[in-house]
């Protein structure tokens, strides 16, 4: 996204996946390396060297209750995801205070993804948004954060089934698969406590065909 391009010229930019469901809500946050490497200024030195494409570094995890606001009503639900996401981000923000040696880091990109059951209509990710943006406002940890380059995307968590899927099925496809640059397309089947069928295709635009 454009958070993202707009990092690579500095140190790279924060990403953070959240698995919400009707019990409970994981997120975690990665640091990515642009180009395949540990671009650091003097102020921030975190990992070395990665080989080939991006890589990332596992910086913070955060944990919440029932994202499914069908269950549980919005506000419960906002609240879960902005609780795992708060505390996904001060773990960040420690790691990465801590190898800028106390330092405070270079205000970095921040790309969230909310992949949340519940969420299949149009308009169903605005309150995940405006909570988030509201936590990320309140956050002492946002602070490492540049608020001109933060990137919100909530889907269905069928749909991040699908993508991790497709990243664990190429294998030793070489170049790996670029989520920048690649169209994701493909169906997926979840048979649990509820069961869905999901197929997508995005288009170059980034809008998204779904059946």
């Amino acid at each position: 996204g454009e958070g993202a391009a707009g990092a690579e010229g500095r140190v790279g930019w924060l990403c953070i996946g959240v698995d919400g469901g009707g019990t409970k809500t994981k997120a975690m946050a990665t640091y990515a390396f642009p180009d395949g490497g540990a671009r650091a200024d003097d102020d921030l030195q975190v990992g070395s060297s990665f080989a080939g494409g991006h890589a990332y570094l596992v910086v913070g995890k955060g944990v919440g209750g029932s994202a499914n606001q069908n269950s549980v009503g919005t506000t419960r639900a906002v609240e879960s995801v902005s609780r795992a996401v708060q505390e996904a981000l001060e773990s960040a923000h420690k790691r990465l205070i801590g190898a800028g040696g106390g330092k405070a880091p270079v205000e970095v990109a921040l790309s969230i993804c909310l992949s949340l059951s519940g969420v299949d209509r149009q308009g169903d990710e605005v309150p995940f948004e405006e909570g988030l943006k509201s936590m990320l406002e309140r956050s002492e940890s946002g602070s490492i954060v540049d608020r001109d380059r933060v990137v919100i995307n909530v889907v269905n968590d069928a749909y991040a089934a699908l993508a991790s899927g497709l990243f664990v099925a190429q294998g030793a496809r070489q170049p790996h698969l670029s989520w920048c640059e690649d169209q994701l397309s493909g169906m997926v089947l979840i048979v649990g406590t509820g069961t869905i069928a999901f197929g997508v295709r995005e288009s170059e635009s980034g809008e998204i065909e779904r059946h």
